[in-house]
């Protein structure tokens, strides 16, 4: 698969839960509360820095009034088609800002496992450029606001530096 992406090829699963990571899952449901709250925070931070840029636009972020959100990731839509470069350049050019990115959503219908279904490409349009053009930023309760402002900096300097 292009671009980073992890492939399937075969249905599978792993449900079960060894008892150290049982143990540790507890414990960490004590903190959900006050991690949840702070992601908030956070990923409003990311709203504020990232409101009113030209190239990275509302529409391509994630709804901001969202109650009830965890705010496990903060995703955002790059624009490609006014970029010269890919999301992997895009990627490529944050992780040397010594900013990790991921990708979360990919388009499932292009996977072998589904390919071997008969699914193809152009099936999907909209999973697809979801699929293309999403990325995840850093969101974690440890972050800090600076941080935060850092990774807008540097999103905004790169989309800026390759807008065509």
């Amino acid at each position: 698969m292009p671009d980073g992406t992890r492939d399937v090829e075969r249905y599978g699963g792993k449900y079960n839960f060894s008892d150290v990571s049982a143990r540790l899952g507890l414990e960490q449901l004590l903190h959900l509360d006050d991690w949840c709250r702070r992601r908030e925070r956070l990923a409003h931070r990311y709203f504020s820095g990232l409101e009113g840029d030209e190239i990275l636009t509302p529409d391509r972020l994630p709804p901001r009034d969202n109650p009830g959100h965890s705010w496990n990731m903060f995703t955002v839509l790059l624009p490609l088609d006014k970029l010269r470069m890919s999301r992997k350049a895009f990627m490529d050019e944050m992780a040397h800002e010594g900013i990790g990115t991921g990708i979360s959503y990919e388009a499932i219908h292009l996977t072998t496992l589904f390919r071997k279904k008969g699914f193809r490409e152009g099936q999907f349009p909209v999973s697809e450029r979801i699929s293309r053009e999403t990325v995840t930023l850093p969101l974690f309760p440890e972050m800090r606001s600076s941080d935060v402002d850092r990774v807008c900096e540097a999103l905004k300097r790169i989309l800026r530096g390759k807008a065509a």
